[in-house]
């Protein structure tokens, strides 16, 4: 619906000319592009699939699918992008990743720079629980790899926010835990049921499952339990809340995990990189992660939500030093044999069969 109304569409109308959505694509993308400045990027990967969405959830036939694949669409979005690129390099739009090391660094910071301790009438106990909340965000951001938009804020206005009774945690029979009961009986898992995303064709959202494990500082379950556990009992939160609200407390913003994120980032001695961190680096530190571990492309994507054929995350997959051991160690061990003379004899082979 929120693209209905910016495209100044009625939803409910079924019969357009091909001329008419070709006229509205355009104009689309003129005013996106040319007048907002949006990435055309965001245009044709995000944007377009998005009404598209919306059209199919309400059932409306038309060719606005066929019209944005069409070559004039096509080659006025290859414009637009050109131009895109060349004032704003790709440099300068790839955040800093930001994993869970930087986020447990982030509870020294808090506590030494009194975060939230100033100015705020409630005094120490309050600073304390804040700081949780924002280490809480931190890590879930982080080990979900969440957007911003799917945990702590939504721009669009049918965006649905994250309750708490969005996660389901189960016991080691597998059997869903109360939410009265979090943090009363140890939960094995966790889901976060996370709703519609930007590039959820489908409107369903996606499932981001996590098991316990040992360390309860890193842990997503525990994380999440503690949470729950502590600010339903001690504060009265319901299961209908957000997550991060808390009773008599003010509303987590951007605003402030940015700055504590940046203050973090500071805090290591290097400079110039704070404006490189954003809330989008959590859930890019949380991708590095993965592709640290070794997991494939896919995987990382599907555990993101992002879309199957998107390149776009790669721009944040760092290999780390433990990612530079394993390459070392394996093709150090596999040079001790003869992959290239097995290649040639294999290629050599095969040209004089064919001859």
């Amino acid at each position: 619906m929120h693209y209905c109304r910016i495209l100044n569409i009625d939803p409910n109308l079924q019969d357009i000319t091909s001329d008419e959505v070709y006229k509205v694509v355009e104009g689309y993308v003129v005013s996106q592009c040319g007048v907002r400045k949006v990435s055309p990027y965001s245009v044709k990967n995000v944007h377009f699939p998005g009404i598209q969405a919306v059209y199919d959830l309400y059932k409306i036939k038309n060719e606005f699918h066929e019209t944005y694949l069409s070559k004039p669409i096509k080659l006025i979005l290859r414009g637009f992008t050109k131009f895109y690129n060349k004032t704003n390099p790709k440099s300068q739009r790839i955040k800093l990743p930001y994993g869970i090391d930087l986020a447990l660094r982030s509870k020294g910071v808090m506590e030494r720079e009194g975060t939230f301790s100033r100015g705020w009438r409630k005094g120490r106990c309050a600073a304390a629980i804040m700081q949780k909340r924002m280490l809480t965000a931190q890590k879930t951001g982080i080990l979900g790899l969440l957007r911003c938009s799917e945990h702590i804020r939504n721009k669009r206005a049918t965006a649905l926010p994250f309750l708490r009774r969005n996660l389901t945690f189960h016991d080691y029979s597998g059997r869903v835990i109360p939410y009265a009961q979090v943090g009363l009986i140890e939960a094995a898992s966790v889901h976060l049921n996370v709703k519609f995303a930007k590039n959820d064709q489908a409107g369903c959202g996606r499932l981001v499952q996590h098991i316990r494990q040992s360390n309860p500082e890193t842990c997503l379950v525990s994380i999440l339990e503690d949470w729950i556990h502590l600010t339903r009992d001690a504060y009265g939160a319901t299961a209908d809340m957000k997550l991060y609200d808390v009773p008599g407390l003010p509303e987590l913003t951007m605003a402030s995990l940015n700055m504590v994120m940046k203050m973090t980032v500071r805090d290591l001695g290097v400079h110039g990189l704070q404006g490189t961190v954003a809330s989008h680096s959590l859930r890019y530190g949380g991708a590095t992660m993965m592709a640290a571990a070794g997991f494939p492309d896919y995987l990382i994507a599907l555990y993101g939500g992002w879309d199957p054929d998107s390149k776009v995350f790669r721009l944040y997959i760092h290999p780390t030093r433990e990612s530079a051991e394993k390459v070392s160690a394996h093709m150090a061990k596999i040079s001790e044999g003869n992959c290239s003379q097995e290649f040639i004899r294999q290629l050599s082979a095969m040209r004089e069969q064919k001859e």
